[in-house]
């Protein structure tokens, strides 16, 4: 597992992989996957100079995370145990750099915290400085994604939860491999600007899909809320 480098490094990593403009410009909202610089850590592997949201060997959780590596790599005094939403329920998880909104992150059981994760999920909103796969950010749009999967893909309509979610990357790049030990899944909000009739012709059927290029979901303006790493039993 990557291990953490202090923060203002990652920070002004980050910064220069999204090419950080002069105030009153808008920053790229997608990292180019070239620009992910990488450092071996101390165990010899690659370990990305920013806290990666991905299935990659690189990203920070994996289905072999535990409480007490994470303990390890980053301070008990970095870790919080919470109860957060899922769902319709609430679980308890760890979670990183708890009061640091751009770094936060939170790992999730089920269960027992004695066995692999179910998921790992970031949704820091703008200060976060999470990269997703493809270099997707969050606040990414439906185009940034796009270009990330080679093409459309399939969103659920809004209202679930309050949320729509990629359910379907059409055999994209961001689909994953048959038989991978995790998938990312990406959850959704209306772009804070869209006019309200776009927004409510795209909610309610949590049971209904919209490709991305459908002009009615466009409309929406929807935009990267949540990125969640889903770790899959064999």
């Amino acid at each position: 597992m990557s291990r953490i480098f202090p923060l203002s490094l990652v920070a002004a990593t980050a910064c220069l992989l999204a090419g950080c403009s002069p105030p009153n410009t808008t920053s790229p909202s997608v990292v180019p996957e070239a620009a992910v610089a990488e450092e071996a850590d101390e165990g010899g592997h690659a370990g990305s100079l920013v806290p990666m949201m991905t299935c990659a060997p690189n990203a920070m959780f994996n289905a072999s995370t535990t409480q007490a590596s994470l303990v390890a790599a980053h301070g008990q005094e970095n870790i919080r145990e919470e109860k957060v939403a899922w769902v319709d329920s609430q679980l308890d998880a760890l979670v990183l750099f708890p009061d640091d909104p751009s770094m936060r992150a939170e790992v999730l059981w089920f269960g027992d915290k004695s066995g692999q994760p179910q998921a790992a999920r970031v949704s820091g909103g703008a200060d976060s400085l999470w990269v997703g796969p493809e270099g997707l950010l969050l606040g990414s749009s439906l185009a940034d994604i796009e270009a990330a999967n080679g093409g459309p893909f399939m969103v659920t309509a809004f209202g679930n939860h309050s949320h729509g979610e990629a359910s379907d990357f059409l055999g994209g790049k961001l689909a994953g491999a048959d038989g991978a030990a995790c998938r990312i899944s990406l959850t959704l909000d209306a772009g804070p600007g869209a006019p309200e009739a776009a927004v409510a012709a795209v909610t309610g059927n949590a049971e209904k899909s919209f490709r991305s290029d459908d002009p009615a979901l466009k409309a929406a303006q929807p935009v990267i809320t949540q990125m969640t790493t889903l770790f899959l039993k064999p």
